[in-house]
């Protein structure tokens, strides 16, 4: 369980090597911190993950590509069994 996921831009890829080539993580817990550009690294790096079978995400705050990364990765994985979402928030665009 990740306590926070708060990361700037230059530890991005890093977290993307980690969870793309890790085949040793099977559950992943994010309790917050957890926005759009740290998910959409993360979703990206996981629909190549063939090892991850449980994701719990809480207290997080997404925009419309944040999601649609979260989509993609679930169409494209087919090993996740188990996914959790807490307390998350939409971003909208407002007129």
């Amino acid at each position: 369980m990740l306590e926070n996921i708060d990361m700037d831009r230059d530890s991005l890829s890093v977290l993307k090597k980690t969870f793309e080539n890790n085949s040793s993580i099977e559950r992943l817990g994010i309790a917050r911190g957890l926005n759009t550009i740290t998910a959409m690294t993360l979703f990206h790096s996981l629909s190549y993950n063939n090892s991850i079978t449980e994701i719990s995400l809480c207290e997080g705050c997404l925009n419309e590509g944040g999601y649609a990364m979260m989509r993609d990765m679930l169409s494209n994985n087919n090993t996740i069994r188990y996914l959790e979402l807490r307390n998350m928030l939409h971003l909208g665009m407002s007129d």
